[in-house]
C-alpha cells in the first residue's frame, strides 16, 4: 500500500465535540438555559400530580414543549393550557410563553 508522504488521513475526521458544536449552534443559549430553568420549576408551576405525568421537553421561539404520558393527560393538559401559560409568565420575567404544544410522550421523550 503507498502511503502519500506528509498526508496526515487522520485531519480529515472531525472530533466528535467539534462535529457536535456544530449541530447545537443553533441552539441559543438563552434558548437552552430558558429550556432547563422550566424544566427545574415544571413541579412548582403545574403542581406535583400533572408534574409526575409530564415534563418540559423544550422551548423554541416562545412555545413550550412539553411530554405527557398519554391521551388522557393530553386532553387534560389541553384544557389547562392558558392557565400554565399564565402560570408561567407570572412565575418569571426571562421570557414569554406564548403558547404550550403537548405531544404523547415516546419511549425516547
Amino acid at each position: 500500500m503507498k502511503q502519500t508522504q506528509g498526508t496526515d488521513r487522520s485531519a480529515s475526521f472531525s472530533s466528535l465535540a467539534e462535529v457536535l458544536k456544530k449541530q447545537l449552534d443553533h441552539i441559543t443559549n438563552e434558548q437552552f438555559s430558558s429550556s432547563v430553568s422550566l424544566q427545574k420549576q415544571w413541579v412548582k408551576i403545574v403542581g406535583p400530580t400533572i408534574a409526575g405525568h409530564s415534563h418540559v421537553l423544550y422551548l423554541k421561539k416562545n412555545t413550550l414543549f412539553v411530554a405527557v404520558n398519554n391521551s388522557t393527560w393530553l386532553n387534560e393538559l389541553g384544557f389547562m393550557k392558558e392557565s400554565i401559560i399564565d402560570k408561567i409568565n407570572n412565575t418569571q420575567t426571562q421570557y414569554t410563553i406564548d403558547d404550550v404544544v403537548f405531544k404523547i410522550r415516546t419511549q425516547t421523550s
